[in-house]
């Protein structure tokens, strides 16, 4: 049996990694990223995540997902779907391989399309976080609207959240059914 974190109402960034937001709760494998503040849950996204049924009413994949292989997508969404409130709000950021790809193509030296294609494996954050981070997967907007359709998610718009990426793909889902 797991430990259960108890119910916030709030936000949860799951795979936060350098990413820590202040009003939600930052949950990452690794426990503190060089530089960074600590993750305030640690947790594996491929396992039962600690939280219970219904806890948050928004929750954001920031670049998780690619971090995974792909075998353990549907679990972790599952367990997204399961810790996230009637009606619920979920953003997943992703790098748009229709983007990326083409670039490498043209220029397979180019350090930073193979940094978005495979990750940095410990360039830059040290070689003891290698297994963190490094790529598993990429997305199109289609595939990605394909595997949050699948576990239960209404997809919703594609978003821009962050000014000068252009490699971001960001969907917008909801949770309309328990």
């Amino acid at each position: 049996m797991i430990p259960l974190v108890r119910p916030f109402r709030q936000g949860l960034n799951l795979g936060c990694g350098t990413a820590y937001w202040d009003g939600y709760i930052n949950a990452d494998v690794v426990a503190q990223w060089p530089g960074c503040k600590s993750a305030d849950v640690v947790c594996d996204a491929r396992q039962l995540l600690p939280f219970a049924n219904g806890s948050f009413g928004t929750v954001y994949l920031g670049h998780l997902l690619q971090h995974i292989a792909q075998p353990y997508h549907a679990g972790c969404l599952a367990e997204v779907h399961r810790v996230l409130s009637v009606p619920g709000i979920l953003v997943v950021t992703e790098v748009d391989m229709e983007i990326v790809l083409p670039r490498f193509l043209a220029d397979p030296l180019d350090t930073p399309a193979r940094e978005l294609i495979w990750g940095e494996q410990g360039i830059i954050h040290g070689k003891g976080l290698v297994e963190a981070d490094t790529h598993r997967h990429g997305f199109t907007e289609d595939s990605l609207r394909v595997v949050l359709g699948r576990v239960g998610f209404q997809v919703g718009a594609r978003l821009r959240l962050h000014r000068g990426v252009f490699y971001e793909l960001s969907l917008t889902a909801t949770k309309e059914d328990a």
